[in-house]
């Protein structure tokens, strides 16, 4: 594998991408949100052909419902806040890929992720997120990788398996 090396600074879009990755793809925030408003129409419905509005059973799927489409919100001012408190996350960094790992590299710190200690691989249109837990990522432009993802692709498959990268682009 050829080396890759670039200058990256993290901005709040990038973090707020992966978010809605992990709300909208991963977590079926969406598909939820769907579910609930139709369970909340045809709820409502039924209670005015019915004559029989139950106002605890209403309260409830209006909670339900405005849960749903206020989540993404309170996700973005989440971002918001953590991005500004996260001086790390503002550094700029330097980051190394090769046939051993990725290498991030800061004012404050180094560190090298291993191909086969990544959690999961997942990528949209502009991004590629390499998982080291549950929760947090790396978050490749994928603008600078460009000419080598596929090799990035059949690396992470290769090391961390395909049941891991099941949300990388075939």
């Amino acid at each position: 594998m050829e080396e890759i090396v670039f200058n990256y600074k993290y901005t709040l879009d990038d973090l707020n991408a992966l978010l809605n990755w992990q709300f909208y793809t991963k977590g079926r925030i969406r598909i939820s949100q769907i579910i609930v408003s139709v369970m909340a129409v045809l709820y409502l419905l039924m209670s005015i052909l019915l004559e029989d509005f139950d106002s605890l059973m209403g309260g409830i799927m209006l909670f339900c419902l405005l849960f749903v489409f206020i989540l993404p919100i309170i996700s973005k001012y989440a971002s918001r806040k953590q991005f500004k408190s996260n001086s790390y996350v503002t550094q700029e960094h330097i980051y190394t890929i090769n046939e051993s790992g990725i290498t991030q590299k800061s004012d404050s710190s180094t560190h090298l992720f291993l191909w086969d200690k990544f959690y999961m691989a997942s990528e949209t249109k502009d991004y590629l997120f390499l998982f080291i837990s549950y929760g947090q990522a790396l978050i490749i432009p994928k603008m600078y990788i460009t000419d080598h993802i596929t090799t990035i692709r059949k690396k992470l498959i290769e090391s961390i398996g395909a049941k891991k990268c099941k949300y990388l682009f075939k």
